[in-house]
């Protein structure tokens, strides 16, 4: 299995890196992608939580930066979910003056075998994500046991 994070690329193994505290990517030889929250301690590491890799659709005029926040607020919506085994977002912008509200974020999430969906229509995307971070936190939330 091959590791990455922000701060270089990690082999498991006998190699052992000093970060402390950081979100990892694994590709397994099944090309299957995990985010896993990862810290080390006295050279162990100890994964802390399993996350799938988020898949996206998008259409109309989403950018790269625009992804990427919404990536980061559903992972902040879904922070201290257990049981998430798939994440699908749709990012959606309709060139249409005309629209009061033509920028639209989904998120769908299995969250312990259930379907969790939340959604939001906003006149930019960007106010879009915000509102689904928002509403996916609480349904998210609702679902898990007290």
């Amino acid at each position: 299995m091959k590791l990455s994070s922000g701060a270089g690329e990690f082999w498991d193994g006998r190699g052992v890196s000093l970060f402390r505290g950081a979100i990892i990517t694994a590709a397994t030889p099944h090309h299957r992608r995990l985010t896993v929250e990862a810290t080390v301690t006295g050279g162990i590491m100890n994964a802390t939580r399993e996350r799938p890799e988020i898949r996206f659709l998008t259409s109309g005029d989403v950018t790269a930066h625009e992804r990427a926040a919404a990536e980061r607020a559903v992972r902040q919506a879904l922070g201290s979910a257990q049981g998430v085994s798939s994440i699908q977002v749709t990012l959606s912008v309709v060139a249409d003056p005309s629209l009061p509200r033509p920028a639209l974020a989904q998120a769908v999430v299995d969250l312990d075998g259930r379907r969790v969906r939340a959604q939001a229509a906003a006149p930019r995307i960007v106010e879009a994500i915000d509102l689904l971070r928002e509403r996916l936190a609480v349904r998210a939330s609702s679902l898990q046991p007290r």
